[in-house]
């Protein structure tokens, strides 16, 4: 249909602009196409229907399309930032928000991009969201996302074993993350 021929041009062009922000910031290589399959099964397996499986596959590699607008001196920093420099990288969400907004097929799963960065108990960015107020497709992100990240080398620290990972992930259940959906992903990681 016409319809779908069009949300395939702008998900190829927006895949495009999600590579030129992940060569930018090369530690994150290839980590968008990770984390969006594994976005996608977790969805699948957290009760989440095709449509929107399929949607939280396609966002999940533009969630940190906004870091394209952060400074190099600042996304390519090689230690830690200062208080200034992280509310800089806050503001990631909203940039990528502020590019997808026109993208009306996307909606329904923009919380991938706008609200990954939010905590189950309220401490996250970018809008203090606190527990099922986040949207379901952040929340299943949220795991995937701190899964691949804290899995991977960075210019900051080595890649952690696996076992460590689960732990963190496990600890985190209730604070960071939906405790639903990491009792889902931990099942899904000894499938």
């Amino acid at each position: 249909s016409r319809r779908r021929e069009l949300e395939t041009a702008q998900l190829d062009g927006l895949r495009r602009l999600a590579l030129a922000a992940e060569y930018r910031d090369d530690h994150t290589h290839e980590h968008t196409q990770r984390v969006g399959h594994l976005a996608a099964l977790l969805a699948r397996e957290s009760g989440l229907g095709d449509r929107m499986v399929y949607l939280v596959r396609e966002a999940a590699p533009l969630h940190d399309l906004g870091k394209i607008a952060i400074p190099d001196s600042i996304l390519l920093k090689p230690g830690p930032l200062d208080s200034d420099e992280w509310a800089i990288m806050h503001q990631h969400t909203q940039f990528a928000k502020d590019m997808l907004q026109g993208i009306s097929f996307l909606q329904p799963a923009m919380g991938v991009v706008y609200s990954h960065h939010e905590r189950w108990d309220g401490s996250g960015y970018t809008q203090g969201l606190k527990g099922k107020d986040i949207p379901l497709a952040a929340r299943i992100f949220a795991v995937v996302d701190n899964w691949d990240a804290l899995s991977s080398d960075r210019p900051y620290r080595k890649a952690w074993l696996p076992e460590k990972v689960i732990d963190y992930i496990r600890q985190n259940a209730g604070t960071m993350f939906d405790p639903g959906i990491v009792e889902v992903f931990l099942k899904m990681e000894k499938m």
